[in-house]
């Protein structure tokens, strides 16, 4: 082989042993061309939103308070953006929000019921329905709409409760046709799906046309007392009130089974007005 081919195939092993050195050190040794920051901050909250997913109702409430305080905080030290926390905050709000309406109508089906919750329910129901994003244009929980139903329903079952227990402490008489009404409105609350878990409750709504036929006929015997005091009526005036106690025994004693499911004789009434009445007639015979 003459000399100049030798040189040749000398430069030539030489040109590919530098390309295979460049090319070694390009592809290894140097750094990528774009390498992707990632905000640790944002990795820190979507680690802590993955682990919310599986809270349990006795820590949601814990949970949820240390999550949203560590994403507003995120934000005001400007750690993640707007955008970013909007996006989170949302998710959060996701899930937070149907195992929260999981819980009341948990509680719901109960039979004892503690009060002092229902007010918490309705504040933290205020709460949801106030949160916003997108500096305040947009309802967080308008994304949401199964769970704000559910919203609905706890409110609706809460002013309920309140409405039936108030109903059922109203056992005082002043008409029958109030009477009617009131024992009406009990019997509606007690089909309702979750008032009628409340043992309490229940028990007192059966009671109030029980309550209610006492406190009629106390005042049909209020009636028949007030006969007694005929010295303060001229004649004219205790003839009136003597109609008055007559139709009073009269309207009880045709109503009050069907209206109240009960009733009771009121032979001792009658007996006792007849007295009174004698005695009013020969007081006003001698006057």
């Amino acid at each position: 082989m003459n000399k100049p081919i030798k040189i040749l195939l000398l430069i030539a092993a030489v040109i590919i042993a530098i390309s295979g050195v460049l090319l070694y050190m390009k592809t290894i040794v140097s750094p990528p061309r774009d390498l992707e920051f990632k905000n640790q901050f944002e990795e820190a909250l979507n680690q802590k939103i993955e682990c919310f997913k599986k809270v349990d109702s006795d820590n949601l409430e814990r949970e949820f308070t240390i999550l949203t305080d560590l994403a507003h905080r995120f934000k005001a030290e400007s750690n993640i953006d707007e955008k970013f926390f909007d996006k989170e905050y949302t998710e959060i709000i996701g899930i937070y929000s149907p195992k929260f309406t999981q819980y009341c109508l948990g509680q719901f089906q109960k039979s004892v019921w503690n009060e002092s919750e229902h007010k918490w329910m309705e504040d933290r129901i205020a709460q949801l329905r106030k949160l916003t994003v997108e500096d305040g244009s947009r309802k967080i929980m308008e994304n949401f709409s199964e769970a704000d139903s559910r919203l609905s329903i706890i409110l609706k079952t809460i002013s309920k409760y309140r409405g039936a227990k108030a109903l059922s402490n109203r056992t005082g008489y002043s008409s029958l046709g109030e009477a009617r009404s009131r024992i009406s409105e009990a019997n509606q609350y007690k089909q309702d799906e979750y008032l009628k878990n409340n043992t309490a409750l229940m028990i007192a709504l059966n009671g109030l046309p029980g309550r209610l036929e006492s406190s009629h006929y106390a005042s049909v015997r209020t009636k028949v007392n007030a006969l007694a005091n005929y010295y303060n009526y001229s004649q004219d005036s205790y003839d009136a009130l003597s109609d008055n106690v007559v139709a009073a025994i009269k309207e009880y004693k045709q109503n009050a089974q069907s209206v109240y499911g009960t009733s009771r004789s009121l032979s001792d009434l009658e007996a006792d007005a007849a007295r009174y009445y004698d005695a009013a007639i020969e007081y006003y015979e001698n006057y």
